[in-house]
């Protein structure tokens, strides 16, 4: 009869060192090395995408697409930038099956990062869930391959490596600014659509979350925020709505970009510009839809020449707030100087409408009111024109230009005196005003003039024309009056120009 083979483990010494060979030797080959246990790019595509989604979100006309991947039963993470501002919300599953009942569980402004909840129904097939690795081991170099859809495109497979880890640096004087974490910078093209997307290790587990780089990164680069940043958020519980969630996020990011903002407007205090500039554009990638932050940026890129620069973030600001006064006046500056460097109608047509919109908020906004008349007189509409001016002086007396300009059109129809009057008043708002200078001169050279023809060598009009050609010497843009002023000076007062 054959004996039974013992069930007990080896009792000698050689036996248990060849078991301990035998043991090392399997489990090498199973987990060993990172190398050697490493999956192929097909491999890991083949186990992981299933638990990659296709988010789909709206805000207002527009449509967003982005990417997200399922972490456990109903639990979807994705970018927070992907979902921001939403009004709506779609879940395509790998199936295509389309989940509108979609929740906010957890997100972080800082780290980019959202925590989604729907209900799966039962009936879906070929899902399943990303497993979450570690990133103790990995460096630059290590390999990792992204799955995300990039501009719709689902299921994208992208391969590549980790470039570096990034630290933050609130020192940094170069390169775009980084959140207060580590992030991994990858080689894998990071596209519209792509931000989301689970980032994997070559044994298909999750290290990192895709992103386009909302508010770090910049064109060229890609990055990913490490998985150890999502435990803290997946151990949250509770359910937002869209509409509270978007409060939520504006609140924290308002907060967050308020410092940037005030220290913007205090550096612009102090004439310093370019400071302003930058701790403004720090606020407004904090805060995209930071009102006041947007007023100010407009008007000093209005300031800067940055009209189109400007016109984006006053259009803006119109949106968020659609009876702002200032917020549709500076877009009506913006547009208007536009038009008179484009020669367009359609922007001079735009600007008209944003003054128009002014004065449909405040009757009494003086200065829009000017604007308006600047328009009306290019369209020879001077008695159109004339009554704003009246209106914008009424309401505002300080303003000298417009001021100005009134006496201009009371030149323009032999209004001399008035004309005289409005100049004076101009100058007692403003006496550097250097063109009421030069429209009393003519007025008075009109009532100064001999009736043979000549001009008194005494009168006001010769310190009027000295006081322009003293204030107009260094000011570019009175260059052409200034040519018109020395023609007749020449002729009438040459003694000025000793």
């Amino acid at each position: 009869m054959t004996r039974p083979p013992s069930r007990r483990s080896p009792r000698s010494p050689i036996a248990r060192f060849a078991v301990a060979l035998l043991i090392t030797s399997t489990s090498a080959g199973i987990m060993g090395a990172e190398g050697a246990s490493a999956l192929s790019p097909r491999e890991v595509a083949e186990r992981a995408s299933g638990a990659v989604l296709l988010i789909e979100t709206e805000s207002g006309d527009s449509a967003f697409q982005g990417t997200g991947f399922l972490v456990e039963d109903g639990v979807i993470v994705t970018c927070l930038h992907v979902i921001e501002g939403a009004s709506s919300l779609t879940v395509s599953l790998r199936d295509g099956t389309k989940l509108e009942d979609v929740a906010v569980r957890a997100f972080d402004v800082e780290k980019d990062l959202a925590v989604l909840v729907v209900d799966l129904p039962t009936e879906v097939v070929g899902l399943a869930f990303a497993e979450l690795g570690e990133t103790a081991s990995i460096e630059a170099g290590s390999r990792i391959l992204v799955i995300s859809n990039p501009l719709g495109l689902e299921h994208t497979v992208t391969e590549g490596i980790v470039s570096a880890w990034r630290d933050p640096s609130e020192e940094q004087s170069t390169g775009p600014d980084l959140p207060p974490i580590r992030l991994l910078q990858i080689s894998a093209t990071i596209s519209p659509g792509s931000s989301g997307g689970p980032v994997f290790n070559d044994r298909a587990e999750v290290i990192g979350v895709a992103t386009s780089g909302v508010l770090w990164g910049t064109v060229g680069l890609n990055f990913a925020v490490p998985v150890d940043e999502l435990p803290e958020l997946l151990e949250q519980d509770g359910r937002m709505d869209l509409g509270t969630f978007v409060e939520k996020v504006d609140d924290i990011r308002r907060e967050l970009a308020r410092p940037h903002f005030e220290d913007g407007r205090l550096a612009y205090q102090r004439d310093d510009v370019e400071e302003s500039v930058r701790h403004l554009e720090r606020a407004l990638e904090l805060f995209p839809r930071y009102l006041d932050a947007l007023l100010l940026s407009g008007e000093i890129e209005i300031e800067r020449g940055q009209i189109d620069l400007a016109e984006q973030r006053l259009a803006l600001a119109t949106e968020i707030e659609d009876y702002n006064v200032d917020a549709w006046y500076y877009l009506g500056e913006a547009l208007h100087l536009k038009a008179l460097a484009s020669g367009e109608l359609v922007d001079a047509a735009r600007a008209e409408s944003a003054f128009e919109t002014v004065l449909d908020i405040d009757e009494r906004h003086g200065k829009a009111a000017f604007q308006l008349a600047l328009i009306r007189i290019t369209r020879g509409e001077l008695d159109q024109a004339e009554a704003l001016l009246t209106s914008a002086v009424e309401n505002e007396p300080g303003l000298a230009d417009a001021h100005y300009v009134l006496g201009e059109i009371y030149l323009s129809s032999d209004r001399t005196t008035e004309a005289q009057q409005a100049f004076e008043q101009a100058l007692w708002e403003d006496d550097t005003h250097a063109m009421s200078h030069f429209g009393l001169a003519r007025v008075y050279m009109r009532t100064e003039a001999s009736p043979y023809g000549g001009v008194s060598s005494m009168g006001e009009a010769p310190r009027h024309w000295a006081e322009f050609l003293r204030l107009s010497e260094d000011d570019p843009d009175l260059a052409e009056h200034r040519e018109a002023a020395l023609v007749v000076i020449k002729q009438y007062f040459p003694r000025l120009l000793d």
